[in-house]
């Protein structure tokens, strides 16, 4: 009789053995759901967009300054007298035109030795920048033959050609006349501007013994 208690018992207590064992493979997923959830860090919305203002503040300074840096012109052009050419150069832009280049022996009682004359150009500068200009920083040039091909920049220090001075107002422009040696009875070349502040304007004019 006892037995028979013990064969009906028996699938009751399977069933609560497998009823025990699911219960118990549950309990490890609810404890790495619990541990994922504290593992998120929760983010203050203020902190999101401070930081995105400062990013775009950050951009927007970088521009700025880009911006206020000069453009500088590359390349060489090539003009004839009474031609106006830009300087796009590390202190500003400028327009400029070399109208006449004349030819003399004597500058202030000073004769040059044979084979040399004095060349006077005319020229005019135009401050097309937004600030105020040196006339004496942007009136530095050269001449050369076309023969020899040997440069000689401006000259200072006479007085029936003076060195161009003053200062230039942005649209404002300045008259003057630049001297130099000359080696040639042959034509040449005026060049205002260089390559390694800005780019080069070139002037072509014909010499004493063409004249």
């Amino acid at each position: 009789m006892k037995n028979n208690r013990f064969r009906l018992l028996l699938p009751f207590i399977f069933l609560i053995s497998i009823l025990s064992a699911c219960n118990g493979g549950n309990e490890p997923t609810d404890d790495a759901d619990t541990e994922e959830a504290a593992g998120e860090v929760e983010t203050d919305p203020a902190e999101d967009n401070e930081a995105e203002t400062s990013k775009v503040n950050g951009e927007s300074e970088a521009d700025d300054q880009g911006s206020s840096e000069p453009v500088v012109g590359e390349g060489r052009l090539e003009l004839e007298l009474g031609e106006t050419g830009e300087i796009q150069s590390t202190i500003g832009s400028y327009k400029v035109t070399v109208s006449n280049v004349e030819f003399t022996d004597t500058v202030d009682e000073e004769t040059q030795p044979e084979g040399l004359v004095f060349a006077v150009a005319d020229v005019t500068f135009e401050n097309t920048s937004s600030d105020s200009l040196m006339v004496e920083d942007i009136a530095d040039a050269w001449v050369y033959s076309d023969e020899t091909e040997l440069s000689t920049e401006n000259l200072y220090g006479y007085n029936e050609v003076p060195v161009p001075e003053g200062e230039i107002q942005p649209g404002d422009t300045f008259e003057g006349q630049l001297l130099f040696h000359y080696d040639s009875q042959g034509g040449g070349k005026l060049q205002i501007g260089d390559s390694t502040y800005s780019n080069e304007l070139v002037w072509s004019f014909e010499g004493p013994g063409q004249s």
